[in-house]
């Protein structure tokens, strides 16, 4: 009976983590041109945008110029094309956790022209941290007594008792 139940609570720790993991959440800025002042179906080398990014310090209220090196650019090496349908959209990964504004500008070949005006302060929400889950923690269960038994079958079963070892991580 022992064993049974000590084989059942194995069983029962082992499966007990089989729950559904939740998903990874990261958090992103999507840029999308409303308006399209490329052909659609353009390609970006043609003519493309190019989106920048100026991050502020937390509770600021307005972006800063458009002008001068208050923003920098994002995908300057790989302009966004105008697709031949939709509207184009370019996502920023890189702004989890920071206050910002946008400004995007249409470029044909190395020529960029006037950059829009400015979108934002948006502050993107921090990408949640896995847990802390402290120092590993060992633990080790006491030596069993065995049970009286008597004969061939006391000897075979005195000799070292099983030990187990759980880490938790």
């Amino acid at each position: 009976m022992r064993r049974f139940l000590m084989a059942l609570s194995l069983v029962l720790i082992a499966t007990g983590c089989g729950h559904t993991q939740v998903t990874p959440t990261s958090h992103s800025a999507t840029l999308t041109v409303t308006n399209a002042p490329c052909t659609a179906g353009t390609a970006a080398a043609t003519c493309g945008y190019v989106f920048s990014k100026a991050v502020l310090a937390t509770g600021t209220t307005s972006c800063p110029s458009t002008t001068g090196t208050n923003y920098t650019a994002l995908n300057q090496a790989s302009p966004v094309a105008q697709p031949a349908s939709g509207n184009a959209s370019y996502v920023d990964a890189s702004a989890a956790g920071e206050t910002v504004c946008y400004i995007g500008q249409t470029c044909e070949g190395s020529a960029c022209f006037t950059a829009s005006a400015a979108v934002g302060p948006a502050t993107v929400e921090a990408n949640p941290l896995a847990p802390d889950l402290g120092t590993v923690t060992t633990a080790k269960n006491e030596k069993p007594t065995p049970a009286p038994i008597q004969g061939a079958a006391e000897m075979a079963l005195n000799r070292a008792p099983m030990q187990l070892k759980l880490t938790v991580r």
